[in-house]
């Protein structure tokens, strides 16, 4: 069933005149009653162990990060950051994922235009490595992305792989910040398709270079997981948009909506 449109929602926290678009496709965040300690009975209290960050358009389904096993789940923490509830990853065993189930969303196998948006927090005194932040392939620990986004190897730096390749790399991040990282592919600009990366509303140019064979396994979103391992770092909330249930007629419009938004509610400057 089509899920229904709805223009404009407002982030939690943030002034009402920044506003998060809300005809997304999918949709998790670790504020209010979208986390849970087991199957979408018990809300977390500080501290528990995290089995489920929910979807907003399918709650109470797995549509949303799901972890089974309990040496790998992350950690709830009340009020974490900017007065919002956060999901802590350690960096040893914790990850999560989307199920991959038939017509679950997110599956950007036949998208033409996405907008992927995701607010991190990077974990203080960690230790030196390339490691996930988040990968969207169809099996855990996949070598073939059809994005993935990791440290760049020494916690200063972030590498952003799309279309075979690390198109960015080297961004510079610090240690003990926030950030809302904003992704865009445009397949109606550039050559045969344009990419375009936001770190905390700033535009870190273009990757005109289409979307890659590997978008044919781009099944399921992982997070704080992928080729490298597992990530320390600290969750607030992703949010994805494509053209099968979003207006993305003006992917780089959408995009600045995003950033700004994200940047809003989460405090980051």
């Amino acid at each position: 069933m089509a899920r229904p449109y709805r223009a404009f929602r407002l982030c939690h926290g943030a002034s009402g005149a920044v506003v998060l678009p809300d005809d997304y496709s999918f949709m998790a965040e670790t504020s209010g009653d979208r986390i849970f300690t087991d199957d979408y009975v018990t809300l977390p209290v500080n501290n528990d162990a995290v089995k489920i960050i929910d979807d907003h358009y399918e709650p109470g389904s797995d549509a949303g990060f799901i972890q089974a096993t309990g040496a790998n789940k992350p950690a709830f923490i009340a009020a974490g950051h900017n007065g919002l509830n956060i999901v802590r990853f350690d960096g040893t065993n914790d990850f999560m994922g989307t199920t991959g189930a038939e017509g679950v969303i997110p599956n950007g196998t036949s998208l033409t235009k996405m907008v992927l948006g995701l607010v991190i927090g990077r974990t203080p005194n960690v230790a030196e490595g390339d490691h996930a932040y988040l990968s969207f392939t169809n099996s855990e620990g996949s070598g073939t992305n059809f994005v993935y986004i990791k440290d760049g190897g020494d916690m200063e730096s972030l590498d952003v792989y799309v279309n075979g390749g690390y198109q960015w790399n080297d961004m510079p991040l610090l240690e003990d910040e926030w950030y809302a990282i904003v992704l865009t592919f445009d397949a109606d600009a550039g050559a045969g398709g344009e990419w375009e990366l936001y770190i905390n509303g700033v535009d870190q140019g273009t990757y005109a270079g289409g979307a890659g064979a590997a978008q044919s396994v781009a099944e399921r979103i992982w997070l704080m997981q992928g080729f490298h391992g597992v990530q320390s770092g600290e969750f607030g909330k992703i949010v994805y948009y494509e053209d099968a249930t979003a207006d993305l007629s003006d992917v780089a419009g959408r995009a600045a909506i995003v950033s700004a938004a994200l940047m809003a509610e989460w405090g980051i400057s």
